[in-house]
């Protein structure tokens, strides 16, 4: 019936409302995950050489290239990175 149509859309339409603020939940929860290790790279990437600013860094030593590998971002991740 019309109804029953009705109300699977209505419960779909919440389950896909329900997976995105999922998705961006893990999103964010990514991308504080990432800006703490880069934070961290770049403290340690400074105590140990006295290096300068951060446009002296190089991309190893905002994020090693082998957790880089681990990670295995897809191009998106790798180009916002």
């Amino acid at each position: 019936s019309l109804r029953s149509a009705d109300r699977e859309a209505s419960e779909l339409s919440q389950d896909v409302q329900r997976r995105e603020q999922a998705i961006a939940d893990l999103s964010q929860d990514l991308r504080s995950v990432l800006e703490y290790m880069i934070t961290v790279n770049i403290r340690a990437a400074r105590a140990a050489g006295g290096i300068g600013g951060i446009d002296s860094l190089t991309e190893e030593e905002f994020l090693p290239n082998g957790v880089r590998a681990h990670l295995g971002l897809g191009r998106y991740g790798e180009e916002h990175l």
